[in-house]
């Protein structure tokens, strides 16, 4: 399930590789209206460079919804959903879209890729349920990367903070 806390262990995004910003995850919740997915809130988590927590909300909405549809890992694994994501307040002007390209077997692990953006650039990111990957994720990532074309070395592990 998409729900909960990912943190994200590997990145091509550069605001997780400038060293400013360190140990990001990500929370998601879903929400319903009357029984219907509405979509993720979704809330961006990382340390700067003092050790304090700062946010980025969000809310993820399905590019194109369709009627009664049931969210499940197989349709997010087989990329049949994308999402848009939208930040709330002041990121409000922000706007960007994402996908699941894989889930790792055990479900502890999730290749996410990112469009775009008039502020950053196309992208992947890895992220786990734990913050780091043990070595035999690591290997799997590894290999899900190859095999969707992504050069793994393009990946570059986030700083993290205790």
């Amino acid at each position: 399930t998409l729900e909960g806390l990912w943190h994200i262990t590997l990145t091509t995004f550069p605001m997780w590789l400038e060293k400013k910003k360190y140990s990001p995850s990500l929370t998601y919740g879903a929400k319903f209206d009357h029984g219907t997915f509405e979509g993720y809130t979704d809330l961006v988590q990382y340390k700067d460079k003092h050790g304090e927590t700062e946010e980025i909300k969000g809310f993820d909405t399905l590019i194109e919804p369709r009627e009664g549809l049931r969210v499940t890992r197989a349709l997010l694994e087989n990329c049949a959903l994308s999402f848009k994501w939208r930040g709330v307040g002041i990121e409000k002007l922000i706007s960007s879209r994402w996908r699941f390209v894989c889930f790792g077997k055990d479900d502890q692990w999730a290749i996410i890729s990112f469009e775009s953006t008039l502020f950053t650039p196309a992208g992947f990111d890895v992220v786990a349920r734990a913050t780091n990957l043990t070595p035999a994720q690591h290997a799997d990532v590894n290999v899900a990367l190859a095999n969707f074309g992504i050069p793994p070395e393009d990946l570059q592990p986030v700083q993290v903070l205790p």
